[in-house]
């Protein structure tokens, strides 16, 4: 495996962060969760854990996992060479018709530049969000990252932002519009050490300041009122053993609180279809598994073990997509999975 140093842009460095934060996250035993004082502890009773069923899919570096028309949709790469090797494939759920989505180079890098596509997404009106990093030929300053939707019954791509994405790449944990696409809400690209959210209109940017040093990975609720995100209080990297804590705020950004805290890290969060769920991928002392909070009561509940990706939960609720890691495996052993959630939660 070649060093990150070698590569000509930023995307495997950005892998090699992630999968050294998680690096850091022990196996988990299963355990029931309470919020106690504000913080994720285990209690003495045994938690119910969902199935987790693995995608049959291709060896290699898996991300941005989304339902979408029918398909599963994810981030994929099968070597780690860099932004021209990253595209966005999808296939069924039982792993059948993997296969590209074939996109459009973005016309500002011109017919001999390096086109990158990721962060698959779905988008409020029912397209596939992605991003397009484009890195011009000869121009090693002209690296931009811009924001696209594709519509599948027409093929046709259209750019959501009249500009590109000013820090050169997606924050962590993607980004999220409101739900008649007004507005987004994405951090800053910082990965993980002093980013900041923005608030993201079609024509222009501004920062939204929620008063903590650290703050990405939002979701904006079904019903537009709320916006949950991952933040801390301290600055600096995962890497450094910096708290996490996963917060709530109304859309307006105020109202700011804590919903669960002092875990490790988590790289999203994702609402449930009916908005009675959060969803977060996160390591209370060191424990790494996927978690669900209740955004009224703040009662928190452990539904699988392991280190996973931002959570996607289906259009009925009854299961959630993602991505889980082996960090240590080498070569990488990404699974795309399926949580049978609607079981445990009564659905």
């Amino acid at each position: 495996m070649k060093p990150a140093a070698v590569f000509e842009d930023g995307w495997y460095q950005r892998r090699l962060a992630t999968a050294a934060m998680l690096g850091l996250l022990g196996v988990s035993v299963a355990c029931r969760l309470e919020l106690e004082g504000g913080t994720m502890k285990p209690d003495a009773y045994q938690t119910t854990l969902a199935e987790v069923r693995v995608v049959p899919s291709p060896g290699g570096y898996y991300e941005y996992p989304t339902w979408w028309d029918g398909w599963i949709v994810v981030q994929y790469s099968a070597t780690p060479q860099g932004v021209a090797s990253v595209g966005i494939w999808r296939l069924r759920s039982d792993g059948s018709e993997f296969e590209k989505i074939e996109l459009p180079n973005h016309p500002s890098c011109g017919p001999d530049g390096l086109n990158g596509f990721g962060s698959s997404t779905t988008l409020p009106n029912g397209r596939l969000g992605y991003d397009v990093d484009c890195s011009p030929k000869g121009d090693p300053f002209g690296a931009r990252t811009h924001l696209m939707a594709y519509d599948g019954s027409s093929g046709e791509v259209e750019q959501v932002l009249n500009y590109p994405v000013s820090s050169g790449s997606v924050g962590t944990g993607g980004y999220a519009w409101n739900p008649d696409m007004t507005r987004m809400i994405m951090g800053d690209g910082h990965r993980y050490i002093d980013e900041q959210l923005y608030s993201f209109t079609r024509d222009g940017s501004d920062p939204l300041d929620v008063g903590l040093p650290l703050a990405y990975g939002p979701s904006w609720s079904p019903d537009g009122t709320q916006i949950a995100f991952i933040g801390s209080r301290g600055r600096g990297s995962p890497l450094a053993s910096s708290e996490y804590n996963l917060y709530l705020m109304d859309a307006d950004g105020t109202n700011v609180h804590a919903l669960a805290s002092k875990f490790l890290d988590a790289v999203g969060v994702s609402w449930s279809p009916d908005g009675r769920w959060l969803a977060f991928s996160a390591a209370p002392e060191g424990r790494p598994g996927l978690w669900l909070v209740d955004p009224m009561t703040g009662k928190v509940r452990l539904i699988a073990e392991g280190s996973f990706d931002v959570p996607r939960w289906s259009a009925d609720g009854q299961e959630i997509l993602t991505v889980q890691f082996e960090p240590t495996a080498d070569p990488p052993k990404d699974r795309i999975v399926i949580v049978e959630v609607g079981p445990v939660l009564g659905y």
